[in-house]
């Protein structure tokens, strides 16, 4: 009992001592951030061209292929709370959101004539982060200049095949792979460089550019390469194709945030 209380009173210095040490910005230490990331979608279908097709829109008509295909984004939203623990350095930990869509060709088999088309799925995740967030220069402190994040993400996903995709075909026809549903896990590591603008000494805006990697996804990658054709990916599962469509959303970003400081 004695050793508790004497291990509780040695853990409230070391906190006292901390912060005393670490005034945080204006004695307040405490951020609540929103931030997006988009990033382009590489020619793969987004949630965004999939809401247009199911709304009417010809994917062989150029303008809407424009907007589609080369216009489109993919879009990760992360509120985050983070703390400054020190002069040049703020550790936090957030909530990730990410819906997107792929597609995967499948097997129809009409009459002993293999046969394939593309299966449109979607993708919806949810996850976590955590970083740490080092300023960098002489000019930059806590909570405001120049800074280079790490992170580390997990996703947690769910996806289906847009009904409209295998509505048509006979039960028959229908490759096993076209109705797969499932969830699976993701991981991925990146690196944010970017600036940040304090106003009114509360409120922070935030612009950067990120890289990274999942642990996971590239299946999808090395087959295309190895096989050189337009359905070289057909002998992967969804679950394959599902991580990669992250991974290409993930590797590359622009990030714009806005956060307030609250205690």
């Amino acid at each position: 009992m004695k050793k508790m209380i004497c291990m509780l009173l040695m853990a409230i210095v070391c906190l006292q001592l901390a912060d005393a040490q670490n005034p945080g910005y204006l004695g307040k230490h405490f951020f609540v951030n929103v931030d997006g990331v988009i990033s382009p979608s590489k020619n793969n279908p987004t949630w965004v061209s999939e809401k247009m097709v199911a709304k009417g829109a010809d994917m062989y008509d150029k303008k809407t292929s424009l907007i589609c295909r080369y216009l489109g984004f993919n879009y990760l939203v992360s509120p985050s709370v983070e703390y400054v623990a020190w002069k040049k350095g703020s550790i936090g930990v957030g909530y990730n959101f990410f819906q997107s869509a792929f597609s995967r060709p499948v097997s129809l088999e009409f009459f002993d004539d293999d046969r394939w088309r593309n299966v449109d799925y979607y993708v919806r995740s949810h996850g976590f982060n955590v970083y740490y967030k080092q300023y960098l220069g002489k000019d930059a402190t806590a909570p405001y200049g120049m800074y280079a994040k790490f992170q580390f993400d997990g996703f947690f996903n769910y996806y289906a095949p847009y009904a409209d995709s295998i509505r048509w075909q006979p039960t028959s026809m229908v490759d096993t792979n076209s109705t797969v549903r499932g969830r699976n896990a993701l991981f991925g590591v990146k690196a944010v460089l970017g600036y940040e603008y304090l106003f009114f000494d509360r409120l922070r805006f935030s612009v950067g550019f990120s890289l990274g990697t999942t642990f996971g996804g590239y299946a999808v990658t090395k087959e295309k390469f190895a096989g050189g054709d337009v359905f070289a990916d057909r002998h992967l599962t969804v679950e394959n194709m599902c991580n990669n469509r992250i991974l290409n959303a993930y590797s590359f970003g622009i990030k714009v945030g806005l956060s307030v400081l609250l205690f």
